[in-house]
């Protein structure tokens, strides 16, 4: 038996957005740009898919949506777009952003950042501090790799009170915890197909109906001259599908529980296992990300992965060298510590009896590693 714990990677398709998308496929050619019958249908399912992104987010009146390929492209579009042609352009985000934020916020503009603390509490006042000089702030709305919630819609205010636009990277949060941004009312925000039981290969970016931004793609004057490039009408579909059943359906009493009973196993023979993100208030209802501390993150997940069970490493692995968590060293914790974190994550087709192989395979997986680790198991 095999259980995929990794649903905050990527998650599989489900059914009915694979249902949906299949018909549209036996459709045939969908081109909106064409003039004929076939041209006029595919214009109409586009502009339907950017139609329900908007109502199921319910930011139809001052919003609209301009679909990517993927969300670090929507991100650098967004970013990139928004800061053209301002001279030395600044940017606030916090310290635990994700590489298609931070990344792209570096190579254009200088960072300004928001501190996080060890329990990944955001610094706000920090960012009262840092928005008198910003051009922008990129701020996420749930990690991806603790499952912290940030206070977005105090994020929002005092973005709105500075006069500075908000980007808000939204990929982890819908179907994960109680996504709601009407009142954050970002001036750009977006979300991932893949992450969410979509298809991957799309994003949303939805901005402003004010804002123009300057594109990256050239070539055609596709999505209100944003994205060139003929338009992705069955993945489009296939994200609004996804999006609609993630905010109608989340479960997240039942992924939460799945964690609790996860993490008591863990518990059980790793006494001192340490959650990063202690409140489950303050966390994705699906993820569990915990330390365990002189026990490395890549043992672990190495380990669980030859016994069936399938998770992930906060810490990165380049040429051979555990490198620490940006994330964590983000939150405050040192190098060590840093390689210490993993990541379970839960999904909407997890079913008890994985959770039972899984609690069982870890423990049995601990159990061998701290007989061998005994400064882990002394901590």
């Amino acid at each position: 038996m095999r259980v995929y714990l990794d649903y905050n990677a990527t998650t599989p398709i489900d059914p009915r957005v694979r249902e949906e998308m299949n018909a549209l496929f036996a459709e045939g050619a969908l081109n909106p740009g064409s003039q004929h019958a076939h041209g006029r249908r595919a214009r109409s399912l586009f502009e339907e898919a950017q139609a329900r992104v908007l109502k199921t987010l319910e930011l139809e009146k001052n919003h609209r949506v301009v679909f990517c390929g993927s969300s670090t492209e929507a991100i650098n579009l967004a970013v990139r777009g928004s800061l053209a042609g301002v001279d030395q352009p600044k940017v606030a985000l916090s310290s635990i952003e994700h590489p298609a934020v931070a990344q792209t916020v570096e190579d254009v503009a200088k960072t300004l950042p928001v501190l996080a603390s060890r329990d990944g509490t955001l610094d706000v006042d920090g960012l009262g501090r840092q928005l008198e000089q910003a051009n922008l702030a990129a701020f996420m709305y749930a990690n991806n790799e603790t499952g912290g919630l940030l206070p977005v819609n105090e994020i929002a205010a005092t973005c709105r009170g500075a006069g500075v636009p908000l980007l808000l990277d939204c990929c982890q949060a819908p179907g994960k915890c109680e996504f709601d941004v009407r009142e954050a009312r970002p001036d750009m925000l977006v979300v991932s197909g893949h992450k969410m039981y979509g298809p991957a290969g799309i994003a949303a970016l939805v901005i402003r109906k004010d804002l123009a931004l300057k594109r990256e793609i050239t070539g055609g004057g596709q999505q209100y001259g944003m994205r060139a490039g003929t338009e992705p009408v069955v993945l489009a579909c296939g994200l609004a599908k996804a999006l609609e059943l993630a905010l109608a359906e989340p479960n997240l009493d039942r992924s939460h529980g799945q964690g609790e009973k996860l993490f008591a196993a863990i518990r059980d023979v790793a006494p001192n296992a340490i959650l990063t993100i202690p409140d489950a208030e303050r966390r994705l209802a699906n993820t569990l990300h915990y330390r365990i501390p002189g026990l490395t993150s890549e043992r672990q997940v190495i380990a669980f992965d030859m016994e069936g069970v399938e998770c992930s490493a906060a810490a990165a692995c380049e040429s051979g060298a555990v490198k620490p968590s940006k994330v964590m060293l983000g939150m405050g914790y040192s190098d060590q510590e840093s390689k210490e974190g993993v990541r379970i994550s839960v999904g909407r087709f997890t079913t008890d009896k994985e959770i039972d192989f899984a609690c069982a395979a870890i423990q049995q997986v601990l159990s061998h590693l701290l007989a061998k680790t005994p400064q882990a198991t002394a901590r």
